[in-house]
């Protein structure tokens, strides 16, 4: 008689405390999903204040390595068939190490590489589950961190607002600085409308999860509206958009040629207001021209990166404190700016050119595939809010193909699901 196989992650099932298996291996990832969030160094920098990251916020690290996988391991042909679906991710981490070879500091982007290979790690292990369990097990992470967050907001102000800064009285909940705790705030906010429009399948989700996804989506906007991060209430309201345009357009297809028409149309006009009134569009979103501070830093890096314009400087090398390039955007500007503020910028400077077309080609996967599909699974719609979200912070914030990072994680892991697994999401 053959020995039974285990339970697949990705199959639903309508209570995971009766399969051990998928529980352990939601925990684990749930775990990792937290060690990613980077609200453990949040916390350290309260407790400690400036400095080295004491011994526990690195074990947390290390452990959410571990976490990731183990997963993989339990489930290593699974995982590996999810890396080959999406080889733009694996390549990705493989150009990663190989930019050791012309690093200004080749160590330090070896051990960034490795820490970026865990984090794409977390996103496979995570991909083994169906999209409706991806935003489930994110907004379930980002849900307890928030509502910590309000708690410390609330009770403790000194830790929980900034204070003594020009940001004073800002949210920032367990995180170093309102912008970051706005863009995991969003996240959260694409995982929860993902939920609604998913919606329960058949004997598989109790029908008050669109409720708690509603609860939750709510929490996550009134904290962005209390950190006053434009760029997140512009996450936010691009996330809302899209999720709001998606469920009209399933309502029919009435629906979906005017909304088409509408999108083309708010767009159209969009971009002609902001060519004809650029001053007025940036007094529109709490922005000056430089965009505090950050077209001076492009400007800089724009002349330091035509040298390198395909190799970029090493995977994480380029904003350590002992980087020669650094060194000269800080006398130039005089004020040490911790990263490009732009995605696309920063991609460029740890992966050169081909950096930056391998992320975008990975988006196009994920943007078609999830649209492709939306017709037939309401799940899809979940890539599609997340990623909207994200590119609409991205032209301010540095957030793709970073270590440690759950917006990474997520990414990953609807980029393998998408292309490996149409027929269980």
């Amino acid at each position: 008689m053959r020995p039974s196989r285990p339970p697949r992650l990705d199959q639903p099932v309508q209570n995971w405390a009766l399969d051990p298996m998928r529980l352990v291996g939601a925990l684990l990832v749930g775990f990792a999903a937290f060690a990613y969030s980077n609200a453990p160094p949040g916390i350290a920098q309260r407790v400690q204040g400036d400095g080295p990251w004491p011994f526990w916020t690195t074990a947390i690290w290390v452990a959410g390595y571990g976490a990731s996988l183990l997963v993989c391991l339990a489930r290593p042909w699974s995982c590996l068939r999810l890396a080959i679906s999406a080889p733009s991710f694996v390549a990705l981490v493989l150009l990663a190490a190989l930019t050791a070879q012309w690093s200004i500091n080749p160590i330090e982007t070896l051990k960034a590489a490795i820490g970026f290979g865990a984090t794409t790690a977390g996103g496979i292990a995570l991909g083994l589950f169906c999209l409706r369990r991806q935003a489930q097990l994110i907004a379930a992470v980002l849900g307890l961190l928030a509502i910590a967050s309000l708690l410390l907001i609330v009770l403790y102000p000194a830790w929980g607002q900034h204070r003594f800064d020009e940001f004073d009285g800002a949210w920032r909940g367990l995180w170093f600085q309102k912008n970051g705790f706005a863009q995991m705030m969003v996240v959260g906010i694409s995982a929860c409308l993902g939920i609604v429009i998913a919606g329960p399948e058949a004997g598989e989700e109790p029908r008050s999860l669109r409720v708690w996804a509603l609860a939750g989506a709510a929490l996550f906007a009134f904290l962005v509206i209390g950190s006053t991060s434009k760029t997140g209430l512009l996450g936010m309201t691009a996330a809302m958009a899209t999720a709001a345009m998606i469920a009209f357009v399933r309502s029919g297809p009435v629906s979906m040629a005017a909304t088409l028409y509408a999108g083309i149309v708010m767009s159209a006009l969009l971009t002609l207001g902001v060519f004809l009134f650029p001053d007025l569009a940036f007094k529109l979103v709490g922005r000056e021209a430089s965009l505090t501070g950050r077209t001076d830093i492009w400007a800089e890096i724009e002349l330091l990166s035509r040298s390198r314009f395909w190799t970029g400087f090493g995977y994480g090398a380029f904003w350590l404190a002992e980087s020669a390039p650094l060194a000269t955007i800080t006398t130039d500007l005089d004020f040490q700016p911790a990263s490009a503020h732009n995605s696309w910028t920063d991609l460029s400077i740890h992966f050169g050119l081909p950096g930056v077309l391998l992320v975008a080609l990975g988006f196009c996967g994920i943007a078609v595939r999830a649209a492709l599909r939306l017709a037939r699974d309401p799940a899809a719609a979940y890539p599609l809010i997340l990623l909207t979200g994200l590119l609409a912070m991205s032209a301010t914030e540095t957030m793709f193909a970073e270590k440690l990072s759950i917006i990474w994680m997520a990414i990953v892991a609807i980029g393998v699901r998408l292309a490996r697994a149409p027929q269980t999401l």
